[in-house]
């Protein structure tokens, strides 16, 4: 339910959709990040001895935190989105799950790295990227009015080649990038430049193969080099 209400939630915010629905927003369980567990796994295997061990954080959030602190961060009000549909309710559920992690801390100093928050945030994050060039504050504003593709990967050229070849636009406002603020950047520069360079030649690419009249490409100028002239021209 974490990535239903983080992907449909990103999804209102863009425009590509208008309702949520859900079974019984009073459960509540313990959502932990896949890194720790990972984590977890790995410890124990560096362990002369089998043993069983509890991997969770201790700590529960109800469906209705959830989709509160997701729509929160998304700056949209939920009540006018979410809804309950009964079909979604089980028949039989344990209304709220915990797990007692102390032993595998005590036992072999694991440590929770991530919070509840910082599993959502990522999952926003994903989505909004997922959604290519949508997200953006220029992209935003064109979604309701410009035909858009909201699930391809421009990375993959195979992808990209075969949304062109199907849709055969005869023109593309181009605003997909990788982004991620200026502490992603310093700390992912490789991954940045590389996904960038990626989106942009295959788009440009297809756009030539496909014989598209006009392109614009949106490139953000949020960079700031030393030996330049302000304010920046062309």
């Amino acid at each position: 339910v974490t990535n239903k209400v983080a992907k449909e939630a990103v999804k209102i915010k863009l425009g590509l959709s208008d309702e949520l629905k859900l079974g019984n927003m009073d459960a509540s369980r313990d959502w932990g990040h896949a890194k720790d567990y990972v984590e977890a796994m790995w410890l124990m295997l560096q362990q002369d001895n089998p043993d069983d061990f509890v991997c969770s954080t201790g700590i529960s959030h109800s469906v209705q935190e959830l989709v509160e602190y997701v729509f929160g961060q998304l700056d949209l009000d939920w009540s006018q989105y979410v809804s309950v549909d009964k079909k979604y309710l089980r028949p039989e559920e344990l209304k709220h799950l915990k797990g007692d992690c102390s032993k595998i801390k005590k036992s072999l100093g694991w440590k929770l790295k991530y919070s509840f928050e910082d599993m959502m945030d990522e999952m926003i994050e994903y989505w909004l990227e997922h959604y290519t060039g949508g997200s953006g504050l220029v992209g935003t504003q064109l979604m309701g009015d410009v035909k858009t593709d909201s699930t391809v990967d421009l990375r993959d050229s195979l992808l990209c080649d075969e949304l062109f070849k199907k849709e055969r636009p005869n023109s593309v406002i181009h605003c997909a990038a990788k982004v991620g603020g200026l502490g992603g950047n310093m700390s992912m520069k490789g991954e940045f430049f590389y996904d960038n360079i990626m989106i942009n030649t295959n788009v440009i690419e297809s756009c030539r193969k496909y014989n598209v009249k006009k392109l614009v490409c949106f490139l953000s100028t949020c960079v700031f080099p030393v030996n330049v002239k302000y304010p920046l021209t062309e």
